[in-house]
């Protein structure tokens, strides 16, 4: 009989002590939280710049001063303020420019020199490039890549611009036709032309194949 008492005992003892222990493990429970915010902070701003000019052809190449008289040929960089319709609302300006040239008799050219801008919080990518309106008389030509200089843009679909202020130049002959008697229509002798460039966001996705932790360093 005292023999179970004291195993009795025993087992009672045990468990105070179990339990005094899950009290004291709980005493020193920590929880650690990581309270967060992720913002999306993307701004989209590609344009061309004032250093859009014409230059007459000297010698076969591009003349070191733009043209300044301004019947001869002319560029007018066109500002546009912010759409609101836009997702980023940035300021979207110089995304047209409007050109004017005067072409003498056939076989006169000049150079068109369009410098573009990447203001974007992101790498541009050209994904579209087109010329419409050569014929009757007006021909619109790219030099090739060996004159244009390099870090410049060719015609060539997946030209990256770098974000904030990556920059890049394109040059076009605008020249008569020298087999063309006539230029244009009729009554005006006047043809338009567009130079197209679409450019998109070039994002690429990052991603990671293991995350790791360390443990008591």
């Amino acid at each position: 009989m005292k023999r179970s008492k004291k195993r009795n005992h025993a087992i009672i003892v045990l468990i105070v002590l179990l339990i005094a222990l899950a009290i004291g493990y709980a005493t020193f429970q920590t929880v650690l939280t990581v309270n967060g915010t992720a913002t999306g902070t993307m701004t989209w701003n590609v344009h061309f710049t004032n250093n859009t000019k014409f230059y007459e052809v000297v010698d076969g190449a591009k003349a070191d001063t733009a043209i300044t008289d301004t019947d001869r040929a002319n560029a007018v960089v066109n500002s546009k303020t912010a759409d609101p319709s836009d997702p980023t609302n940035a300021q979207k300006d110089a995304q047209t420019v409007t050109a004017t040239v005067s072409l003498k008799y056939p076989g006169d050219a000049v150079i068109l020199e369009t410098e573009i801008l990447n203001e974007s919080s992101q790498p541009a990518k050209l994904t579209g490039y087109s010329c419409t309106g050569a014929g009757d008389g007006l021909l619109i030509t790219q030099p090739s890549s060996s004159a244009i200089t390099t870090g410049e843009l060719g015609s060539n679909n997946g030209d990256v611009l770098n974000a904030t202020n990556g920059k890049c130049k394109a040059q076009f002959l605008v020249k008569w036709d020298p087999n063309a008697a006539t230029f244009g229509d009729a009554q005006n002798h006047q043809k338009t032309f567009t130079i197209t460039f679409t450019y998109s966001q070039d994002t690429t996705e990052k991603s990671v194949t293991t995350l790791t932790h360390s443990d008591n360093t």
